[in-house]
């Protein structure tokens, strides 16, 4: 894993990249090499070398010259004599190579996780780089005298490789970088299939210990593949996992997260990082030791941080510090409050000029001269309050001083445990005047306690990644709270910091390419993440309603309320809908009129994996937008839907089968033309009642075609909806949008067609469809 945290100058990088593009790789002395090119100190967990004979295995050792393909390299030329199908015929692991016939079980176990490991690495290096690559280049002795892999120089031949593609046609330069990137998910793919494979009931007890074996450096393989692929998707400047379904790179997603919840972070956070962030950004956090911000996570769950979920009979307001007991609460006066809501103002406070009460102000929505902070926090955090109950006078002392920082003079400021009555109809008005409170106020403070607990000093990728794991970032409101003001600060130990420029920094580190490319081009999905919540656009305001529509759905993942009606009002809000109407609804009924308000929304929304409604015309709408994190992202440059009270109105290109078809959820293959698809089913999916299709509905861009879109992912699995029309003109259709069905383009053509009995036959046609 040291590839992740090596930091070496950009001159040191560049003359390491000359030693691995000029050769030879051999490393016989690391202590000389560090002299030359810096310290790299290795990282915890190691991962034994398990030793196999790679140079006995290796095509490019025997046949350095003689270039190959490379999927052809990786699957067939390495190590060619071992036999995995044999081992599973037979239940005999000595039956994998002829050098194991006579030696004992446990033994002949060790060498096959020893071959599968070299394969793995060191073979699916050589196969990308058409050259060898001796094991004293990955593999270095530790203090306890035992070897071990070791991956500092990883970014040095990586990045050697991509240059060496930058003088050649940018075709074949291109063709090579993608071929690159499907043998590491082929290399990723053949890793979970033989771990599936020992997995099954009938090999379980036989192979236990090979499993095992094997299991003990999973990890390391995965996080080599992804960074390969992702390497070779920043030099193709790819949007990294387009459509394709998520992998799971860590089978021992269980154990690792329970090493994280001893450490203290909240099994949610975690639950949500391995849903939306690269498993390689994760073991980066861990290794750099990245403290958990808040505490009292013991009872959280990986769909529900129980920390943020208040109960208002034992809420109590916290103290700051926590030692103060400071009394009474300061509070305004309830009469006052009531009156600057019914004018329609938007009421503000500021600590009197006698230092012992508040004064209460308020500010026209359309006033252009308005100078007050607004604060953004989550309960559980201790700020909870109401007009009618107030806070405490320390709590109101910091925020008096934070509001004095960033104002020009009065320091107003805005926060609900102040502004927002808990009577009856006032707490709606200062709802609904909500979204203007936070639109024109000077700008936003954030409040957390797990971010209050770092400095200025602190790296943007520990400070990012404690934006992303607070308290403050899963909930449903402080989503517009970050979005909409003109800019946003964030609260720390010793000062202010922007949250644009936290995102802006990382954003920098993504795109530098004068050093270890590591851990850069893992910092994307963090970027991705908090730009959703605080864009780079700086006319993300001003952006076409429906890109704000996507930004707030793909927002909601993972975000929770302690309030789950107040969805509608959140949303609403947000995309400035009339909704007053829609609250004196009940259930699908006001989520029907909230999407016949939308009007339109990118027709992928189908594909979306959260619990969809029941009422009839609308059962591809999800019946809430608060994920559990199933879901997959909606794209800007998705062809749009219109809806209607008779269902999601769309025209696209479909695969249109000849003949209606049972379904297969082992795997149908359709011939198109001169292409061949196989439809097959994930093994993650709960059996599908979909007995039979006639469509089948690929994921694609607007300026694209679904056949290129599949072209373009050969090899690589997409998700996919299967559709039923009892007639050729009928356009509403039965149809299964979340079943985990997948479609891939089939290469060898001939050679299925002459193998497979039963292929389906289809052709693409555009048509207007309306999924109901």
């Amino acid at each position: 894993m040291e590839h992740l945290l090596y930091n070496p100058t950009p001159r040191g990088f560049r003359a390491e990249v000359r030693a691995a593009a000029i050769g030879p790789l051999a490393i016989s002395d690391w202590a000389s090499y560090e002299q030359h090119h810096g310290m790299c100190p290795p990282v915890s967990p190691r991962f034994p070398w398990l030793g196999h004979d790679h140079v006995g295995s290796s095509h490019y050792h025997q046949h350095e010259t003689q270039f190959q393909p490379m999927s052809l390299a990786f699957h067939e030329l390495y190590g060619p004599e071992w036999d995995f199908d044999e081992v599973f015929r037979s239940r005999d692991i000595r039956r994998a190579h002829t050098s194991l016939e006579e030696m004992d079980p446990s033994e002949a176990t060790r060498r096959t996780a020893a071959f599968v490991q070299s394969w793995l690495f060191f073979g699916l290096l050589e196969s990308i780089f058409a050259r060898p690559i001796p094991t004293s280049y990955m593999v270095r002795t530790g203090s306890d005298g035992e070897a071990y892999l070791y991956t500092r120089t990883l970014p040095a031949l990586l990045e050697a490789w991509a240059r060496r593609l930058t003088v050649v046609e940018a075709e074949y330069r291109d063709v090579a970088l993608r071929k690159a990137r499907e043998c590491a998910v082929q290399a990723r793919s053949t890793l979970t299939t033989i771990l599936d494979d020992l997995s099954e009931t009938e090999y379980e007890a036989i192979f236990s210990e090979l499993r095992k074996l094997i299991l003990s450096f999973q990890c390391l393989i995965s996080l080599l593949c992804e960074a390969i692929a992702r390497h070779a998707e920043v030099c193709l400047h790819m949007e990294v996992g387009s459509f394709s379904a998520p992998p799971s790179f860590l089978t021992e997603t269980a154990s690792y997260s329970d090493l994280w919840v001893r450490k203290g972070w909240c099994r949610f956070v975690i639950a949500s990082a391995e849903i939306t962030m690269s498993p390689s950004l994760l073991k980066l956090v861990d290794a750099a030791g990245f403290a958990s911000g808040s505490t009292d996570h013991e009872l959280c769950t990986a769909e529900q941080c129980e920390r943020n979920n208040i109960q208002a009979e034992t809420y109590a307001q916290r103290h700051c510090p926590r030692s103060c007991r400071c009394h009474p609460f300061w509070k305004l006066d309830i009469t006052q409050v009531r009156d600057v809501l019914d004018s329609g103002y938007i009421p503000v406070v500021r600590i009197h000029a006698d230092g012992r009460s508040l004064e209460l102000g308020g500010f026209h929505p359309n006033n252009k001269n308005k100078d007050y902070i607004a604060f953004s926090h989550v309960w559980a955090d201790g700020l909870g309050s109401n007009t009618e109950t107030g806070l405490p006078a320390c709590q109101i002392r910091r925020l008096h001083r934070l509001a004095e920082k960033r104002t020009e003079s009065g320091a107003w400021f805005w926060i609900d445990g102040l502004c927002v009555p808990k009577q009856k109809p006032y707490r709606a008005k200062a709802i609904e005047l909500m979204y203007h409170t936070y639109e024109n106020a000077t700008g936003v403070i954030v409040l957390d306690e797990g971010c209050r607990k770092l400095s200025i000093k602190n790296s943007d990728l520990e400070i990012g990644w404690s934006i992303f794991a607070s308290g403050w970032f899963g909930r449903l409101w402080t989503y517009q709270e970050g979005f909409i003001p003109p800019w946003v600060d964030v609260e720390l130990s010793d000062g202010l910091i922007s949250l644009y420029n936290v995102i802006q920094n990382l954003y920098k580190l993504y795109t530098d390419r004068k050093a270890n490319p590591f851990p850069a081009v893992f910092v994307r999905d963090l970027v991705a993440v908090l730009q959703k919540a605080r864009p780079l656009d700086l006319h993300h305001r001003k952006r076409p309603w429906v890109r704000r529509l996507v930004d707030l759905f793909n927002a909601m993942t993972r975000r929770r309320t302690s309030r789950p009606d107040d969805q509608i009002s959140a949303l609403g809000l947000f995309l400035e809908l009339e909704i007053k109407d829609l609250l004196r609804l009940e259930g699908e009924d006001r989520w029907k009129a909230f999407y016949l308000k939308l009007e339109r929304i990118p027709w992928t929304v189908v594909f979306d994996q959260r619990p969809k409604m029941q009422a009839s015309s609308f059962t591809w709408a999800p019946s809430t937008w608060i994920s559990s994190g199933k879901d997959l992202w909606l794209h800007y440059d998705e062809e749009l839907a219109d809806i209607t009270n008779e269902g999601l109105k769309v025209t696209l290109t479909a695969l249109i089968l000849d003949e209606t078809s049972p379904t297969n959820p082992s795997g149908m293959v359709i011939q198109a033309g001169q292409e061949l698809y196989e439809v097959s089913r994930s093994n993650e999916f709960m059996a599908s009642n979909f007995q039979h299709f006639n469509i089948v509905f690929v994921r694609y861009f607007k300026h694209e075609q679904p056949r290129g879109a599949l072209q373009r992912n050969s090899s690589i699995l997409m998700r996919v909806g299967l559709g039923l029309r009892s007639t050729t003109t009928e356009v509403r259709l039965q149809h299964e949008f979340s079943g985990g069905w997948e479609i891939r383009t089939l290469v060898q053509f001939e050679e299925i067609l002459d193998s497979t009995p039963n292929i389906l036959r289809g052709r693409w046609e555009t048509l207007q469809w309306c999924i109901a």
